[in-house]
């Protein structure tokens, strides 16, 4: 089985429970207060299917407590014998007003 590696760079926080992950591809569909708390990226050389890395970027954005995760850049990194695919995202977290 072949499985994503996912590095994540940014603020964490606790994860919400249960806890759904907003998904975006266009920051500006996003309808409400907002931060960018970090960045993921999967690790070059993975063969796994894009839907297995975008599965395990929403996995480590759930860890890390945002509350979307906006998919934004995609790359295919060239090897002699493969091509490997790149994905970037932006880990979000909602601003909600103190005391709600």
């Amino acid at each position: 089985m072949l499985h994503a590696r996912v590095f994540y760079s940014g603020e964490t926080y606790p994860p919400y429970s249960p806890q759904e992950i907003e998904i975006f591809y266009d920051e500006n569909k996003i309808d409400q207060p907002y931060e960018i708390i970090g960045t993921l990226a999967n690790g070059g050389g993975s063969l796994a299917s894009q839907e297995k890395i975008q599965q395990a970027m929403i996995d480590r954005a759930r860890a890390v407590g945002a509350d979307a995760i906006v998919f934004h850049d995609i790359d295919i990194e060239h090897s002699e014998a493969t091509a490997a695919l790149i994905l970037k995202a932006k880990a979000v977290r909602y601003q909600y007003e103190e005391g709600n």
